[in-house]
């Protein structure tokens, strides 16, 4: 494919994110200069005891790493892999790679080993990271121990498990790679913030799949923003100008549009996500015999022994207990949070017969005036309490919610940290999607009041991008004024001849970034109740799409300067997708077209002036059913027109099933496979 030029290339990368995939180099063919290995940091605690540590180091050498030490019972070491135990770890994790013959498979050293190549030319740096932590968590006392230390080390537990199990591990993380990141962080600025489809290749290479595909989908999420923005500013704006028959149609046409949007923005990022799996990895997401492979090299940080065996019915009735339990909790916070909200009526009961502000302003006596005045701030008091109760049983229902939905997940004892972490999100996700959401739905179709449900949204959606703008901005200065802190307390050790710069331990540097799991960082749930805000009340507020594309251009370039500059680093994980995210995202898009229709003809009687008002409720109901089907064969379509999978990756699929037979065919020993005798018989 002939490389684009100028402005056609800004104008391809920035409206649909569609840069050349097939332009992008193999990712594990890269054969030149051999990489610098990575490092691991392992820091015990003051409490272990010198013999102890020495003994984990003797354990860590032979197990075939290299460890360096940074001072004399500092109880700090780096650990590098030795090349034999990086290519047994690959081989053991059954690590995807292309042979000489031009097959993908696992990793097999006899098939690599005669090329002469060094395993360094042909792994990423968070593939040797993934390897590293399968090794480290595969280290296993032996049957007969060489010495008495580590005497409490259980059979079949790993070496990182027991030192946590005996609470002497005080930090364990990879070391950044400050050139590679300086590259990375190079090709972002404040004028172009929006990272391209090579960038997000170096971060996986960085960061790995975890990661990488989080920060794919914010840049395609804040790329799809601009259609609604520009759709929410050229219907809202027509409403505004015409008369009210043809502000109803605005409204009704915003909302087609927006579910029309919802769906084409799901759509396409599947195909994208095909797009991005292939090219890493050679394989589709949805691949079940690729995402056994993965699991092989995936670790379950909780240790075997936490984690109770239960047979599959007695794990079914498990799940099942927990998801009736956490729905009670949500029926129950629901109806508290309508409660609260009905603490409003009672409140303005007292304060029916206050006065207003002309009406003081006509009071001549000063005693009357400053008794009024007591009385008027009173009341303005009294109504704020609605809202502040509301708002404390929110927070307060989410934080018991949150708690209750770690506690059945972790009884659930799920073996794999990607199934753990779907599940509990997509949980935590439900409070977001219905709880955070009572009271719009409370104003919306309880109380019928159009204009309070518009205040509502709009006061939420300017102060979301209020704040997310000065996050962006507070994490900048934070950054800035702790080096310029830094660069003043290490001129004054300059001037004591006994410290210098030198002699800073790179080990206690990193140490003083923050920590965070990756779990933690990634805002999938900020996203997701966007969206939700988004489309559920595209009627309400069409100008929402502006607000949320101002917050979150910035956003990308924020978290990945987090990620880069002031976080320590993770391990990679693997991630074929966004996981249990997308189906939010689809719950969200179903349920649009029946909220927005209930907006238009029952909240706001817009409906009234596009199909009258002589029309009785059944009539209205069958308004409704007509529009949601044509609105779902409009969806069904555009995703049918479309394929989900690009026809250079159908090619692609087409020359590796047959490199892969013919690989196998010459492998067993049958050059001739491919001739006539061979596919005769």
């Amino acid at each position: 494919m002939s490389e684009r030029s100028g402005f056609k290339r800004r104008v391809d990368d920035w409206w649909r994110w569609t840069e050349a995939l097939q332009d992008v180099p193999e990712l594990d063919c890269l054969v030149g200069k051999e990489r610098k290995p990575v490092e691991v940091a392992l820091v015990l605690k003051s409490s272990a005891n010198q013999e102890d540590f020495s003994e984990v180091v003797d354990v860590l050498r032979r197990k075939r790493f290299k460890v360096t030490e940074e001072e004399e019972g500092s109880r700090r070491c780096l650990l590098e892999i030795t090349l034999d135990g990086l290519e047994e770890a690959a081989e053991s994790a059954s690590l995807r790679k292309r042979n000489s013959r031009g097959a993908v498979e696992p990793y097999k050293t006899a098939d690599f080993k005669p090329n002469g190549l060094s395993i360094r030319y042909l792994t990423s740096p968070e593939e040797e990271l993934t390897l590293i932590r399968y090794a480290l968590f595969n280290i296993k006392p032996a049957p007969q121990p060489v010495s008495d230390k580590l005497k409490d080390w259980r059979e079949n537990e790993s070496l990182i498990h027991y030192l946590r199990r005996i609470d002497v591990v005080e930090a364990f993380f990879p070391m950044h790679d400050l050139h590679e990141a300086t590259q990375i962080m190079s090709t972002l600025t404040w004028k172009n913030p929006i990272p391209t489809f090579s960038t997000i290749c170096k971060v996986q290479r960085y960061f790995g799949d975890y990661d990488a595909v989080y920060y794919a989908f914010l840049t395609f999420y804040v790329n799809w923003l601009v259609f609604l923005a520009c759709g929410g500013l050229v219907f809202g704006v027509s409403s505004l100008l015409f008369p009210l028959r043809y502000r109803a149609l605005c409204v009704c046409a915003y909302s087609a549009y927006a579910y029309i949007w919802a769906s084409r923005l799901l759509d396409i990022w599947q195909r994208k996500n095909s797009e991005m799996t292939y090219l890493w990895h050679h394989c589709l997401p949805n691949d079940a015999l690729v995402q056994v492979q993965f699991s092989k090299a995936e670790i379950n940080e909780r240790p075997a022994t936490d984690m109770s065996r239960r047979s599959q019915k007695q794990a079914k009735l498990m799940e099942f207990a927990s998801w009736c339990s956490l729905a009670l909790y949500l029926i129950g916070s629901c109806f508290a949070l309508h409660y609260s909200l009905e603490l409003a009526n009672v409140v303005a009961e007292f304060v029916e017969d206050t006065p207003s502000i002309e009406s003081l302003l006509s009071f001549k006596d000063r005693e009357e005036l400053i008794h009024m005045g007591f009385v008027f701030a009173k009341s303005q008091g009294l109504l704020q309490v609605p809202t502040i109760v509301y708002i404390a049983a929110l927070n307060i229902l989410e934080v018991g919610y949150n708690a209750l939905a770690k506690a059945v997940t972790n009884f659930e004892s799920h073996e794999l940290t990607r199934e753990h972490e779907n599940v509990l999100f997509l949980r935590q996700m439900l409070y977001k999607l219905l709880c955070k959401n009572v009271s719009y739905f409370y104003l919306a179709f309880y109380k019928g009041d159009f204009e309070e449900l518009l205040k509502a949204l709009l006061l939420i959606n300017v102060l979301e991008m209020v704040t997310t703008v000065l996050k962006q901005i507070f994490v900048q200065w934070l950054y800035r004024y702790k080096l310029h802190i830094r660069a003043s307390r290490e001129g004054q050790m300059k001037k004591h001849e006994s410290q210098t710069l030198a002699n800073k331990s790179p080990i206690l540097e990193e140490m003083e970034l923050s920590e965070a799991a990756a779990a933690d960082v990634l805002d999938y749930s900020r996203i997701s109740s966007q969206f939700g805000q988004l489309v559920l009340f595209a009627a309400a507020l069409p100008f929402g799409a502006v607000g949320a594309f101002i917050g979150n251009y910035f956003q990308v370039y924020t978290e990945l300067f987090t990620a880069f500059r002031t976080r320590r680093r993770n391990f990679p994980r693997r991630a074929l997708s966004i996981g249990s995210v997308q189906y939010s995202f689809i719950v969200v898009c179903m349920a649009s077209m029946a909220v927005n229709l209930g907006l238009i003809l029952f909240t706001s009687k817009l409906g009234d002036h596009v199909i009258g008002d002589e029309i009785d409720s059944v009539q209205e109901f069958l308004v409704i059913i007509m529009v949601e089907h044509v609105l779902l064969v409009t969806q069904y379509v555009l995703s049918s027109r479309a394929k989900a999978l690009p026809k250079w990756i159908e090619a692609e699929a087409l020359t590796e099933k047959f490199v892969e037979e013919y690989s196998t065919a010459v492998g067993r020993g049958y050059a001739d496979c491919c001739g006539p005798d061979a596919q005769d018989s």
